[in-house]
C-alpha cells in the first residue's frame, strides 16, 4: 500500500490502539478483594491478612510496642550512664552499697537502736524522726540562715530528736540526696548573755534504708553501721541479718543492743 510517511504512521497507531482496547474488554474484573485465606495450617497466621479479610498493615516505628528510642523520656539508661551515676554516688558516699530512695512516711517514726557495728559501744537509746512541714522549713531558714549556702532548707525533710538529754543544745536535720543518702545538718546553739549564736557542725553523710520494721544507717566516711527497730518491735538476730543483706552487708560482726 502506497502512502505518505505521515499517513502510514497514523494508520499504524490506529491499528495498535484498537487491538489494546479489544484485549482489555476480554479481561476479567481485577478489582482487589480481601477474602479469608484458609491455606495456612492451624496455628499459623497469614502474614498479609487476618481471617476476617482485613489487611494487616506492616508495623511502623509508631506501632512498635517496644520503647521508642527517639523519645528522650522513654530512653533506657545506658551502661555508661549507670556507671557515671554510681561513681557520683561513690564520690558523695565512699561506702555506698545497695540502696534506694527513701519513703519519708516509712522513716518518720520512733526507733530504738537494735544493732551496731561501731568502734565504740553505744547505749540503748531511742530517736524520733519526724517530717518537717513547709512552714517549719521557712522558720528554720529565717532563724538559722543557710550557713553560706551549705544548707538547702527546702531539702531538709526530716528532723532527728534523740532521747539523750545532751541533744537539747543542738538540732539535727537530714538533707535528702539520692539513693537514701542523707546529709547531716547539725546546728549547735550557743546561748550567751546578750545573744544566741548558731554554728554548723560538719559531719559526713549517711546512707539510710527501711526494711520492714528496721531502719539501717551506714556512715559514708567509714562504713560503720547502726540498725534501729521500729518501737515497740523487737527484732530477732535473723531479722537483722536479712535486712543487712539487702543493705549490701553479708557478715554480722557487730553487737545486738537493747536486748
Amino acid at each position: 500500500m502506497l502512502c505518505s510517511s505521515k499517513g502510514c504512521i497514523v494508520i499504524f497507531l490506529s491499528i495498535i490502539i484498537s487491538r489494546v482496547l479489544s484485549e482489555s474488554d476480554d479481561d476479567e474484573d481485577i478489582t482487589p478483594t480481601y477474602v479469608e485465606d484458609n491455606s495456612m495450617e492451624k496455628g499459623e497466621r497469614n502474614p498479609e491478612y487476618f481471617t476476617t479479610g482485613e489487611a494487616v498493615p506492616e508495623a511502623s516505628e509508631d506501632q512498635n510496642p517496644g520503647p521508642d528510642t527517639d523519645d528522650g523520656d522513654a530512653k533506657l539508661p545506658s551502661l555508661l550512664d549507670l556507671k557515671m551515676d554510681y561513681r557520683m554516688l561513690k564520690a558523695k558516699c565512699p561506702y555506698f552499697k545497695h540502696g534506694d530512695d527513701l519513703d519519708l512516711n516509712q522513716i518518720a517514726d520512733v526507733w530504738q537502736v537494735a544493732y551496731f557495728q561501731l568502734q565504740e559501744d553505744i547505749s540503748c537509746f531511742k530517736i524520733h524522726i519526724k517530717k518537717t512541714t513547709d512552714e517549719d522549713k521557712k522558720a528554720y531558714s529565717d532563724r538559722y540562715g543557710s550557713f553560706s549556702d551549705k544548707v538547702n532548707w527546702s531539702a531538709c525533710d526530716l528532723e532527728i530528736r534523740a532521747s539523750d538529754k545532751s541533744e537539747t543544745q543542738r538540732r539535727h536535720f537530714l538533707q535528702r540526696r539520692e539513693k537514701g543518702i542523707m546529709e547531716n545538718v547539725i546546728i549547735l546553739e550557743q546561748i550567751g548573755r546578750n545573744d544566741t549564736t548558731y554554728s554548723l557542725h560538719t559531719e559526713s553523710p549517711d546512707q539510710w534504708l527501711v526494711v520492714k520494721h528496721l531502719l539501717l544507717m551506714r556512715d559514708c566516711s567509714d562504713g560503720e553501721l547502726v540498725v534501729f527497730s521500729r518501737v515497740p518491735h523487737q527484732p530477732r538476730r535473723k531479722d537483722v541479718m536479712d535486712a543487712l543483706v539487702m543493705f549490701g552487708e553479708y557478715t554480722m560482726e557487730g553487737k545486738m543492743a537493747c536486748e
